[in-house]
């Protein structure tokens, strides 16, 4: 009784180990952070307007199956690009200096997974924070809530059950400040919510 009892303390804990997904992944995305600096043009050139650049991202997904359909996620994962200045807000970019600018964002939710043959197809949702870090240009950093939903496939790599290659498209919403400004200093944005689209590719290791 006792061996059995310490068999199952020992197997308990293996199997909750087991039940771990790890997927860094890369990709681009897409709707860049549009901003009035709040600086009121004299002479030209002059940076009343920016906005960020589409650009390349990368990052990482833990995952834990609750059980064979349904996974709870922590997903990071940071953009670096550029924030473009212009010199009005109806005017186009010009040789006016750019700054280093990143987006980060860190969420936290759920994924429904179907298991097909050949692939898995599922669907997933999330909310968390977005870091907004314009620190170079000395006052763009702030930090909003935002949401994400997503949609894509694993598909097995060979017969293995826990290599997979992950497919995903996923859109991000974030609650911006529509007045002044953010906690960072951040200046107000031309729209109260910014949208980020974004497709990834990773593998996905099952321990």
């Amino acid at each position: 009784m006792r061996a059995r009892l310490l068999l199952a303390g020992l197997l308990v804990p293996a199997a909750a180990m087991a039940a771990v997904e790890v997927t860094p992944l890369a990709g681009y995305r897409a709707g860049g952070v549009e901003i009035d600096t709040g600086i009121i043009c004299v002479t030209l050139p002059c940076a009343s307007f920016a906005e960020s650049d589409d650009s390349v991202l990368y990052g990482a997904i833990l995952g834990v199956p609750l059980n064979d359909n349904y996974q709870v996620e922590v997903l990071v994962n940071r953009q670096p690009t550029d924030l473009v200045f212009a010199e009005s807000l109806g005017g186009g970019r010009n040789a006016l200096s750019t700054v280093d600018f990143d987006v980060t964002h860190l969420h936290a939710g759920i994924m429904r997974l179907w298991r097909l043959r050949s692939f898995e197809p599922f669907v997933a949702v999330g909310a968390g924070q977005t870091w907004l870090d314009g620190s170079s240009a000395g006052r763009f950093d702030d930090r909003r809530w935002s949401g994400s939903a997503a949609a894509g496939a694993r598909v097995p790599l060979g017969a293995s059950e826990r290599y997979f290659v992950r497919l995903e498209a996923r859109g991000y919403l974030v609650d911006m400040p529509s007045g002044g400004f953010g906690q960072g200093g951040f200046p107000r944005s031309v729209e109260s919510n910014l949208t980020q689209l974004e497709t990834t590719v990773g593998v996905s290791l099952r321990f």
